[in-house]
């Protein structure tokens, strides 16, 4: 009705849009404040920055949830700390295949698909492939004969090798550590969200 419309005109119209990367860090560090003297590292903050970016309620109650693990468990806040406390958070809402795993890992290492699924077994090339076959088991559903057919094609045998040997230095190397959960941050930070009907 003309009496409702002119009663909305009075107010300010704004353009509310989702908290962009800068604004979800500047969130994360005030809301740190109340935690004091409790360190948490740059590095899970910007994971957690770009990882949780659907809305800042969820982003809070992420840092919220970190928090209490580590307090909790007497732990330094790591990135390892984050994988284990929200491992399951991270995947709850979002769908990912292994095209978007295999183009994660090539943009972070720069390389070309046609470098990843090649048959050099040269370690700029091996590493990052092991990479995608682990990231590929651990955050699809696919299966190894389905990963394998998108990686050369290759064996399940092949794949199932890769994901345990990431998995296995991943234990005594904070580098690839770090390297896996900045690819997984990224693979969902472009991830379609699954809207529920």
């Amino acid at each position: 009705e003309p009496r409702l419309l002119s009663r909305l005109s009075m107010g300010l119209v704004a353009d509310i849009q989702a908290a962009d990367i800068e604004l979800r860090r500047a969130i994360l560090q005030s809301k740190l404040t109340r935690f004091a003297p409790l360190e948490v590292p740059a590095d899970v903050i910007e994971f957690l920055a770009r990882t949780i970016n659907r809305n800042v309620r969820e982003l809070v109650g992420g840092l919220n949830k970190l928090i209490a693990y580590a307090q909790l468990t007497g732990q330094d806040v790591t990135l390892d700390l984050v994988n284990r406390a929200m491992a399951d958070g991270l995947r709850r809402a979002e769908r990912v295949n292994v095209a978007q795993v295999i183009d994660t890992v090539c943009r972070y290492y720069n390389l070309t698909q046609d470098q990843i699924v090649c048959s050099s077994r040269k370690a700029r090339f091996a590493g990052p492939r092991q990479v995608v076959m682990y990231l590929a088991r651990t955050e699809t559903d696919a299966s190894l004969p389905q990963i394998g057919a998108q990686l050369g094609p290759r064996d399940h045998t092949t794949v199932l090798h890769g994901y345990e040997k990431i998995a296995a230095v991943m234990q005594t190397d904070p580098q690839l550590r770090r390297d896996v959960l900045e690819i997984k941050a990224m693979l969902y930070e472009r991830a379609p969200v699954i809207t529920h009907k």
